[in-house]
């Protein structure tokens, strides 16, 4: 089942770790593989998971570190400047992976009865969910999210699968901005 403590906690798994970071006061971490860039913290420890290139808004991270702080800040990747119709290809892309993940999450709610209006609303919620969670703006979107008369029937359609706990957690528990971070390095 899907491990419901990641997404309020930082996603370095290794406790050991995570302690020798803050023993030594570091204040942050930057890690990988995640699929969409997030901004994560507890106990003082900060950690940016980057993106892969490929996810949604393509973000790229810009850090400075000055005396005393650190100011982070992603922004999208503009790849029409790249030349060689590289910006379609992506797109085209894009696309293809949101029809698919639409297509599964589809069929997901067929298996839970789930048709006609019902099944509309709750697609709806879950682009706007998966739009503002790929471009690093769910923390902005959050209680509109949570308002949608389809979020309860959401979840509970989901609940029995990974998306249902995780797309939960996320929004239950976005706490920054994962496009920015100012942070007092002492």
């Amino acid at each position: 089942g899907y491990r419901t403590d990641v997404a309020s906690s930082n996603l370095i798994q290794n406790e050991e770790l995570a302690s020798l970071l803050k023993k030594y006061d570091v204040r942050l971490a930057m890690t990988g593989h995640a699929h969409f860039q997030y901004i994560l913290e507890k106990d003082g420890l900060w950690e940016i998971l980057s993106g892969m290139p490929f996810s949604g808004g393509h973000l790229v991270g810009n850090l400075a570190v000055g005396g005393d702080r650190a100011v982070y800040y992603a922004e999208p990747i503009d790849f029409a400047s790249y030349g060689n119709n590289i910006s379609e290809r992506l797109e085209e892309l894009d696309r293809e992976s949101t029809l698919d993940m639409k297509s599964v999450i589809s069929q997901l709610l067929d298996q839970e009865g789930l048709s006609g209006s019902q099944k509309k609303q709750i697609l709806k919620l879950l682009g706007r969910y998966f739009l503002s969670y790929s471009e690093g703006t769910l923390m902005e979107h959050v209680e509109e999210l949570l308002k949608d008369p389809a979020y309860e029937q959401m979840i509970q359609a989901l609940d029995g699968y990974n998306y249902g706990p995780w797309i939960k957690q996320m929004i239950e528990s976005t706490a920054h901005s994962s496009r920015e971070l100012e942070i007092k390095l002492r």
